[in-house]
């Protein structure tokens, strides 16, 4: 899905940012995409079916993906899980560290 900007693997594992100031709430050139959320099928348990001696019916998650610990094309693909196209409501949330 488009979000407007390029993604790249960065070989630079980051040091933690400095955290003192607050930063724009723009992506821009060197930021570091420290998680991101995901699409996955899951299943769902509403209370009203498990008092009733029903089961849980499958349904989207929505979760959220430790984009260090993953490798690039994860992360890629966990960004492309929220497209329309790909089940998702076409709405991705980024936590981005600010480079430096």
């Amino acid at each position: 899905m488009p979000l407007g900007m390029a993604l790249e693997e960065s070989g630079d594992g980051g040091d933690g940012g400095d955290e003192d100031a607050p930063q724009a709430r723009q992506i821009v050139v060197g930021d570091l995409v420290r998680a991101t959320t995901y699409v996955t099928m899951g299943m769902s348990y509403p209370a009203w079916q498990l008092m009733l001696g029903g089961v849980g019916k499958p349904t989207l998650l929505k979760s959220v993906l430790a984009a260090e610990k993953a490798s690039f094309e994860t992360v890629l693909a966990a960004i492309g899980s929220n497209g329309q196209e790909a089940q998702g409501n076409g709405q991705v949330v980024l936590f981005v560290e600010r480079g430096g």
